[in-house]
């Protein structure tokens, strides 16, 4: 989709990028990017450890609710190249409510 705009796209619905495997493309890029981030992200969920302490008592009272879940969203640009670059990364991205997706 080269037409010179920028935009929020859903791959699916740009044939062009289809045709291009730009999915498989793009679930390789965001692998190989999560990879070379995975030490940073291991190093910060360990530092939570010092909150499960404190967390404990309710951690007893819900055991069978997760303790620890994380959701990322992440913008992406594609260039007239073909090239990929993360944009952002959203620890906190706009998600639907929750009645959309029960």
């Amino acid at each position: 989709a080269s037409s010179g705009e920028t935009g929020r796209y859903v791959l699916q619905e740009i044939d062009e990028l289809r045709a291009l495997d730009m999915d498989k493309r793009l679930e390789e890029f965001v692998t190989r990017v999560f990879d070379q981030l995975a030490p940073d992200l291991v190093s910060r969920v360990r530092d939570t450890n010092k909150l499960d302490v404190e967390n404990q008592g309710y951690q007893r009272r819900h055991p069978e609710k997760a303790t620890k879940f994380a959701i990322a969203g992440i913008d992406i640009m594609l260039d007239d190249h073909e090239r990929l670059y993360i944009l952002e990364v959203n620890v906190n991205p706009a998600a639907p409510p929750e009645h959309v997706i029960s």
